[in-house]
Parts: C-alpha cells; structure tokens; sequence
C-alpha cells in the first residue's frame, strides 16, 4: 500500500478511542480496501469534529505501516441519515466488513455495493420486507468479493439446478448445492436445504417472503464459520 495517499473516497466503519485527542478508525475506501488510520480528534469552538458514519468523504493519510495517520480529510456530501431499524442494518453491514475483509484488499466492487447499500438504507419509511432485500443484496455482493461466491445455476456436479418446489438442494459449505432426493429423512436438512426455486429467486432477486428468508439461511451458513463463536453485534439490536 503507498506510504501517502490523498483525498481518497471512503466511508467510516468503526472508530475507538485512542487516546485523549486520538481515535483508530477503520475505513472502507474506493481503492485500497479495508485500512486502518489513526485520526485526531479536533475539538474547534467547543464541537468535536470527527468523521460522520454513513457519509461519503475524502481521506488523507501518511505511513508506512499497516496502522497509518489520517493528514486530512473532507466530507463529499451530507450525511446519509439512518434511523431506527435502518440504524441497525447499517451497523450490521459495517460490522461484516470489519468482520470479514482483510485489510488492504482492492475490493472496488465492494466499495461500490456499500454506496449502494447504504443510500437505499437511507430512504424514508422502508418496510421490514424493503430492509431485509438490502441486506440479502450486499451479503450476496460481499461474499462475491471474498471468494466465495454462491453459483445459483449449477450444482456441486456442475448439473443445472432445477427452478422447481418439488426439487431439494443441500448448502455444502465452501462447494455450493447438492441435490437432496428427500428433505424429511434427516432433521440435518432443515436448515440446510432449498428448493430449487428458492435459490433461482435468490439468483434472480425476486424477493417474496420465501425467498428472503431462504436466503437469510442461506448466508448465515456461509457466514458463521468465518465468524466464528463471536456473535454480531448489530444481531442485538436488529434481527437482520
């Protein structure tokens, strides 16, 4: 990664106490991935400035390790304003990244599907149905920029999967879908089976109730080895 970059587009993830006048933040940033900065905190006229969440700004920084010095920063437009259950989601999406990216990965794409995310989270009176489709949006995105994309129209044989309710896949983790011939043998499949039609509306984002509590199940099996034991946070406010 360069020692100096300048006024780089990128968005505010999560930021702790340093010291005193300093905070670590880490930052999702249009080229560079995932980096972690140290920014301090100016207190001008009795208002403490810091950098907004859920707005996109442009960032200055300098060093050459891994933890660099934020120099300069400008904010690009006004602050994308979340409130209540979208508060949540955006939470829930700063902390998968957090989670999940590693630093300094070029991940455009990423930083593209979070703008996305967060202006649709941003829009007045989303119903729970609107909230839950973002969200199964950008994990799909994300999970495509990790690695691990999902392939929705082959199965684990490389045999098309067929688009029916009558026909059952299994989720292997890190393989894809395998054809299942009956779901009420083993209780192993209730959470992780699909019908054929769920994962071609997940694939075609046609989201009906089904479909997104199918793919709710579908990326929380992806999800929780990569997370682990240690639950996500935003969970506790919102069930996402």
């Amino acid at each position: 990664m360069r020692n100096n970059v300048d006024l780089e587009p990128c968005f505010l993830l999560h930021s702790r106490k340093y010291t005193d006048s300093k905070n670590i933040v880490s930052l999702l940033t249009q080229n560079f991935g995932l980096v972690s900065a140290v920014f301090r905190v100016q207190k001008r006229k009795s208002v403490t400035q810091s950098l907004p969440p859920f707005t996109p700004f442009k960032i200055s920084w300098f060093g050459k390790q891994t933890l660099k010095t934020v120099s300069d920063w400008e904010v690009e437009s006004v602050m994308m304003n979340l409130h209540q259950n979208a508060l949540f989601c955006g939470l829930y999406v700063n902390e998968l990244i957090v989670r999940l990216v590693k630093e300094g990965e070029e991940l455009v794409e990423l930083f593209s599907a979070y703008s996305l995310a967060i202006s649709q989270l941003s829009y007045d009176s989303l119903a729970l149905h609107q909230l839950e489709a973002i969200l199964r949006v950008f994990e799909l995105n994300l999970l495509r920029e990790i690695g691990l994309e999902i392939s929705m129209t082959l199965d684990i044989k490389e045999q098309p999967i067929i688009d029916s309710d009558a026909v059952f896949y299994q989720y292997i983790n890190e393989q894809g879908f395998q054809r299942i011939e009956n779901t009420s043998l083993d209780p192993i499949y209730r959470r992780q089976a699909f019908s054929g039609s769920q994962i071609a509306n997940i694939a075609r984002q046609n989201w009906t109730n089904d479909s997104l509590q199918a793919a709710k199940r579908l990326t929380r099996l992806v999800f929780a080895p990569l997370l682990g034991d240690k639950p996500i946070k935003a969970r506790e406010l919102f069930s996402s």
